[in-house]
């Protein structure tokens, strides 16, 4: 079984967002009510908490422009929707990673 965790720290003089790029294997499931944290999960029962002392602003996947949430993979080109995370923070941010759950296979399009 799975039980790994990334925590992140970021610190600046002015406020600053974090953005991530997750794998297209990851369904947003839920939010919390403030909205720190995020459960996602996969086809073989995993599980991905994010959870963080920002704000979850937003999960787009396969939205039009930058914003979109996409992952290519080649040859041949190909797009695909994956979830992109924007949370808002402060001078000081942790977010953490934590993924539970059964074996996870690489991902494959």
């Amino acid at each position: 079984p799975v039980n790994d965790r990334l925590t992140v720290l970021d610190t600046a003089a002015a406020p600053v967002n974090q953005v991530w790029q997750l794998d297209p294997r990851w369904r947003l499931r839920s939010y919390n009510a403030t909205r720190s944290s995020a459960r996602f999960s996969d086809a073989t029962g995993a599980s991905l908490v994010i959870s963080t002392t920002g704000r979850i602003a937003s999960v787009q996947s396969g939205a039009a422009g930058l914003a979109g949430g996409w992952v290519f993979s080649y040859p041949p080109s190909v797009r695909t929707p994956a979830p992109r995370i924007v949370i808002v923070g402060s001078t000081s941010t942790t977010t953490t990673f934590g993924v539970t759950g059964g074996h996870l296979a690489p991902w494959t399009a």
